[in-house]
């Protein structure tokens, strides 16, 4: 008799988003002042350097300026073996996103270091990774697709935007609840309370992050949550 085996796509899924609000509550947590961080927006996470004075001015031509004046740090979060084929989508991604109208400083990929993952997103040189965008012929919806439309004819212009992000990334493979200890072992008094209440505190947090962001999600919005210093 065959042993039934229950599909566990779902809770993969779910550990992937528990991740993802893991790493947003950490970056959260060490939010700088007139900084606003967000959750699926440009990407996975963003996290916005913007300007105190003029957070509620909504002039159509005020915010596309701002846009272009804004640094963004876009954060890609995986919790899953990273392949060849991952690594390239997440790659393809920021290539669109660095040529879109958001500033973007720093690219950062935020990885579990329980899947041991190497850095293994610019394997493949800018030809390289070119000629594969050429050869494919996937459907107008794929990612790659949108790329090929971008820079047909252009290597060089393909290869100045892939500097561009090579020169603005960073890999980390780490335990997020241990970098949540760590941020949280002064906010929260690590060293003043029981063990088990400065855990809970932690509890706590992410508890109420989640159902923050799972309010936004069903509601079809991006969850943004803005640090502003008014002197």
């Amino acid at each position: 008799m065959d042993t039934y085996l229950p599909d566990s796509s779902g809770i993969n899924s779910l550990a992937g988003f528990s991740f993802q609000i893991r790493v947003f509550t950490y970056y959260m947590i060490m939010l700088g002042e007139n900084t606003q961080i967000e959750f699926e927006t440009i990407d996975d996470v963003n996290i916005k350097k913007i300007k105190a004075e003029e957070i509620d001015n909504n002039d159509e031509n005020f915010i596309c300026k701002l846009k272009k004046e804004n640094t963004n740090t876009a954060i890609q979060v995986k919790r899953t073996n990273i392949t060849e084929s991952i690594s390239q989508k997440v790659l393809l991604n920021w290539i669109l996103l660095e040529v879109s109208e958001n500033n973007v400083s720093k690219y950062v990929l935020f990885t579990d270091k329980q899947y041991s993952n190497d850095d293994i997103i610019f394997k493949k040189s800018a030809a390289e990774l070119y000629q594969c965008i050429e050869k494919s012929d996937k459907n107008n919806k794929a990612i790659i697709t949108k790329v090929k439309k971008k820079f047909k004819t252009d290597f060089a212009g393909f290869e100045k935007i892939y500097d561009a992000i090579k020169g603005k990334y960073e890999f980390i493979s780490d335990n997020i609840d241990e970098k949540m200890d760590d941020a949280c072992c002064v906010l929260f008094r690590k060293s003043g309370v029981n063990e088990v209440v400065y855990y809970n505190r932690i509890k706590e947090l992410l508890q109420h992050v989640t159902v923050e962001v799972m309010e936004s999600v069903n509601g079809k919005k991006p969850f943004v949550l803005k640090l502003v210093v008014v002197n």
